[in-house]
């Protein structure tokens, strides 16, 4: 194909540089990325070396932008990726992931365990706390690991949830209620059944 010319260069208000091919303005770029490939004004370049210019900016600008991510909190590799897809290909977010876990950034199992322990001591069921590694990313595999040193405690979180929010209502005797909202917060029936039975009012 035809060389192009770069035939304007100008500072963004975010402070990028916007690339003008042939009087249109194309995309910006970081400014390690237009030192490191030498790109001035009336330079002639292939089609090729523009989408590789693209490219290499937008990697820049996911690998930025995943370390952002991570100084705020942790993610799983899968989440990750698919919170940088909201802005970038698949491509450059898969390779930004790749470059985190080289440096140590990511780690599923730590991330799970993490997770686990304060989803524990928030008094969520083991089904929501299952539910909410998968909708994370985290690996089968890995769930099944974590999971395992989970104490067995629902009769606990179960007594814990009843006394901050439903001991009024089964006293009411509003058992099926109490009984429905309990089972949509991933308790099993029969420790619902079980749990409740104290706090219903006697004939």
């Amino acid at each position: 194909m035809e060389q192009v010319r770069i035939t304007d260069i100008s500072v963004t208000k975010r402070g990028r540089y916007a690339i003008f091919v042939n009087d249109e303005f194309m995309f910006s770029i970081d400014e390690e990325t237009l030192v490191r490939r030498k790109i001035k004004i009336d330079d002639l370049v292939e089609p090729s070396d523009i989408y590789e210019l693209q490219s290499e900016s937008d990697y820049r600008k996911a690998r930025e932008k995943a370390l952002t991510y991570l100084g705020i909190r942790a993610y799983a590799k899968e989440e990750l990726y698919r919170k940088l897809c909201i802005k970038y290909d698949e491509e450059t977010s898969q390779k930004a992931v790749l470059d985190m876990d080289r440096m140590g950034y990511l780690d599923d199992e730590r991330f799970a365990r993490t997770r686990v322990a304060e989803l524990n001591r928030k008094g969520k069921s083991k089904k929501i706390i299952e539910m909410k590694l998968f909708q994370s990313g985290v690996s089968r595999d890995v769930t099944a690991k974590v999971l395992e040193d989970l104490p067995d405690d629902e009769g606990e979180k179960l007594d814990k949830v009843i006394e901050k929010s439903y001991k009024n209502k089964l006293r009411e005797n509003d058992k099926d209620k109490v009984i429905a909202a309990l089972l949509r917060r991933g308790f099993s029936y029969t420790d619902v059944k079980d749990a409740i039975e104290k706090y219903l009012p006697t004939e």
